[in-house]
């Protein structure tokens, strides 16, 4: 039985303990939010550790506003999962690497970085958002280690829904072999510019509430996805960057 046959069983025998034990046991209130503020200069970060790490915010001073819908939620698919399946909702999740985190903050003289750890079954996520101390740019990374004695194959992804609208990527798509990335806002006269240490294919699609003539667009969907292999006690990582910038700074989907 290979690891994405052992996770798929697990995952269902997880499910119907929960059923179980929802039935059994009286409803408890959710956990609070704990909530990580970094702030430099030009940008402000705010992630929720019980959340994966999920940003919360992403806010420039220049532009004075929220470039954020949402941010930094990472998956784990199955190697043949496609952007239909994803934009449909229709993903596996072989891993759920949302949930609470162990969380470090650590300052230095040229950024304040926030540190999120989990331990999951087989599987470590360590996380990482680099804050600079004076330019508009983070730093992501992401490191995944194989614990577990079983070689590891599959899709890891990472989202982040911008408040920006730009006509070229408001649309399903998919871009192979990405290096460098920029969405464009002319009416907002911003450039939110991505840079992949790892060549990324990037999915892209408008994120809208509601349906017909009376959906209401929220932001646009970008999300980064990776080929892993994995060996047993083997170790994968990424790294990122962010930046925000003047209209004009790198083009669209340059590799």
């Amino acid at each position: 039985m290979n690891w994405i046959s052992a996770r798929i069983q697990e995952q269902q025998r997880e499910s119907r303990k929960r059923r179980l034990c929802a039935w059994m046991s009286p409803p408890k209130a959710a956990a609070p939010s704990e909530q990580v503020l970094l702030r430099a200069k030009e940008l402000t970060l705010l992630l929720d550790s019980q959340q994966g790490g999920r940003l919360l915010e992403l806010s420039d001073r220049q532009a004075q506003r929220n470039l954020l819908h949402s941010g930094w939620v990472d998956h784990l698919f199955a190697p043949s999962t496609t952007l239909r399946d994803f934009s449909n909702g229709r993903a596996r999740e072989l891993e759920n690497l949302g949930g609470l985190y162990e969380t470090q903050v650590r300052e230095g003289k040229s950024s304040v970085r926030a540190v999120l750890t989990k331990e999951g079954p087989g599987l470590q996520v360590m996380k990482t958002a680099a804050l600079s101390s004076r330019g508009r740019h983070v730093i992501f990374t992401h490191r995944l280690a194989n614990r577990s004695r079983r070689p590891m194959k599959f899709l890891f992804a990472s989202e982040m829904v911008f408040n920006l609208k730009d006509a070229h990527v408001n649309r399903l798509g998919e871009v192979p072999g990405v290096r460098r990335f920029a969405v464009l806002d002319p009416a907002a006269r911003l450039q939110v510019s991505l840079a992949f240490g790892r060549p990324a294919r990037l999915w892209h699609f408008p994120l809208e509430a509601g349906s017909g003539a009376r959906r209401v667009y929220q932001g646009v969907k970008l999300t980064g996805v990776w080929p892993v292999a994995l060996p047993a006690r083997g170790s994968w990582q990424l790294e990122w960057e962010l930046k925000v910038e003047e209209p004009g700074g790198w083009p669209r989907g340059k590799k």
